[in-house]
């Protein structure tokens, strides 16, 4: 007699996960918070079933989307946690618990780039709902900070040899056949710069100069290679042609040049100094936030590509709130020494913290 095992929706409390759930944890409190059917509805007309794969349950993916954000995890971190705990599930829509991965990461990935920035803006805007009207203060703070990727410190050798491995993994993709590969090579100049990069002998320095520059050489060759033998379809495709430029411009950069490429895989990933002693200078993209004085939640978060100046980031996020809040604006901004020179921005006042009344003076 075969042993019957019954469905987990019967054996796990008989109730929806939601209502086993410790009713105070945060997750579900700010489950009854949002308008669920509000927030599918808008997201819905950027998600489309008919687009690629077959499509996901929206309601699991927006929830996804919140959980990534609020506990800083990867797509595959996000599923991970997903599986194992039940209140994710339940913040999830789930009435039952699930054992199995309800898609793969690369879903996530799809799901953000479908829905866009205005997707993105439309969940962000629900965050701030919830708190209520009150928290879009007159007041507020704007602020600027990098966001962080996960680039290795970049080194030319590091860059030239990424190229030359990205130049054979096209290649064996568009199955193309080089006229020297130049893979023994490759493996001997990096054995040579790994056993003397630590010496001192100004003999072995100038060995290691001479391999880096046969590594530069040998990249250059294979993009030439790649850019002749390419398919005349492969050779119009954009994400090629955008491709190619960003491998060359990171083989052949020079140390004083500007816009420099970090890490072929994040060409926008930028250097940005940030002035202090124990962290010098940050690999990212510059970000721009938005905080009421009083209330202290976040009302506006831009990312930039470029190393942008910080005044010149306010009229975008000040932008990005009004598309967000129902064309909501602050009357004054207060920023750091970096706003100054933008008294006003978009009708809104600017102010900088050296412009602030003192603590200290009882009159002010």
């Amino acid at each position: 007699m075969d042993h019957y095992s019954p469905p987990i929706k019967e054996t796990i409390f008989n109730h929806p996960l939601i209502e086993v759930a410790n009713q105070k944890d945060p997750l579900v409190k700010l489950y009854y918070a949002i308008n669920w059917e509000n927030l599918i509805l808008k997201i819905s007309n950027f998600y489309h079933s008919s687009i690629g794969r077959p499509s996901a349950d929206l309601r699991i993916l927006i929830s996804m989307s919140i959980l990534q954000n609020i506990y800083n995890l990867s797509d595959q971190g996000v599923l991970n946690l997903w599986v194992q705990n039940y209140v994710f599930q339940a913040f999830s829509g789930q009435v039952f618990l699930n054992i199995n991965l309800p898609f793969n990461s690369a879903t996530l990935c799809n799901f953000r780039k479908q829905i866009g920035v205005e997707g993105q803006e439309i969940i962000f805007a629900e965050s701030v709902r919830i708190h209520d009207v009150e928290c879009l203060e007159s007041k507020v703070i704007i602020d600027t900070t990098v966001q962080e990727k996960y680039t290795a410190f970049p080194t030319d050798v590091k860059l030239r040899l990424d190229v030359i491995n990205q130049c054979w993994a096209f290649g064996e993709h568009l199955e193309i056949e080089f006229d020297v590969d130049y893979h023994d090579e490759v493996a001997r100049l990096k054995k040579l710069i790994n056993f003397t990069k630590s010496t001192n002998s100004e003999s072995k320095k100038a060995q290691i100069e001479d391999a880096k520059l046969s590594l530069k050489d040998i990249a250059n060759n294979l993009l030439d290679q790649l850019s002749i033998k390419a398919h005349d379809e492969t050779k119009k495709d954009s994400i090629f042609i955008k491709s190619m430029e960003n491998y060359r411009k990171a083989v052949n950069q020079q140390k004083d040049d500007k816009d420099k490429i970090y890490s072929i895989f994040e060409p926008q990933v930028y250097c940005i100094a940030k002035g202090k002693n124990h962290v010098k200078y940050e690999f990212g993209s510059k970000v721009s936030i938005v905080i009421g004085v009083e209330h202290k939640i976040v009302l506006g978060v831009v990312s930039f590509e470029k190393n942008t100046y910080d005044g010149d980031t306010v009229d975008p996020v000040l932008d990005m709130m009004r598309r967000s809040h129902n064309d909501y604006s602050p009357n004054t901004f207060v920023g750091d020494l970096g706003f100054r020179g933008r008294p006003f921005v978009s009708d809104v006042k600017g102010i900088t913290t050296a412009e602030l009344p003192s603590i200290a003076d009882p009159q002010e």
